[in-house]
């Protein structure tokens, strides 16, 4: 006999449910038409560099730039200058 749910259980479940189908709505709102969605894959360390190097003075760049706090800016230009340096990324 299959043991009853918690009710704790049932609303912990309800409320992951509810707040990934709010993530997913969301984030196909915010895709531009035939584009992928937003937030659907977390990069690497060196990939987010990579990235960075690639888009930090382009629209791409400064549309996301624009949200970002000016320390967090900061803090993005000293990895970006110490890891290309270093050579880390190719």
């Amino acid at each position: 006999m299959a043991e009853a749910e918690h009710t704790v259980e049932r609303r912990a479940r309800l409320l992951a449910e509810k707040m990934q189908t709010r993530v997913r709505v969301l984030s196909n709102f915010l895709a531009p038409p035939g584009q992928r969605a937003p937030f659907t894959k977390q990069l690497s360390d060196a990939q987010a560099l990579r990235f960075w190097r690639a888009h930090r003075y382009d629209p791409l760049g400064a549309e996301v730039l624009q949200s970002m706090r000016p320390q967090d800016i900061a803090e993005l230009d000293m990895a970006l200058m110490s890891h290309s340096e270093e050579g880390a990324i190719e």
